[in-house]
């Protein structure tokens, strides 16, 4: 093998090992949905996880807001908004000084 090819296989190595760590770093918030704080009334990414509880259905907890750290002790009332919104979906802007 030549240097040449040990340089591009070097390369190749480098761009692949920064997809992997820009897919690691998204890979959490792939799924996090915006909904509206019911508290402040402003829209926030979400994120969701599921927890499991000993004999009883499975429950759904807050992980990260983009709200947080000034409004980490909330009652977490976007929980009853999660199931009503999907990833994707465009945020209605009315009422929030933004152009639809």
């Amino acid at each position: 093998m030549d240097y040449s090819t040990i340089g591009w296989i070097l390369i190749g190595l480098i761009w692949a090992s920064i997809a992997a760590y820009v897919f690691w770093m998204i890979g959490p918030v792939w799924k996090d949905k915006l909904l509206r704080c019911p508290d402040t009334g402003a829209v926030a990414l979400v994120g969701i996880r599921q927890v499991m509880r000993a004999g009883k259905a499975p429950a759904i907890e807050v992980e990260r807001c983009g709200l947080w750290p000034d409004k980490q002790g909330c009652d977490r009332g976007c929980l009853s908004q999660f199931g009503e919104t999907s990833p994707g979906l465009r945020v209605d802007g009315r009422g929030l000084g933004l152009k639809a």
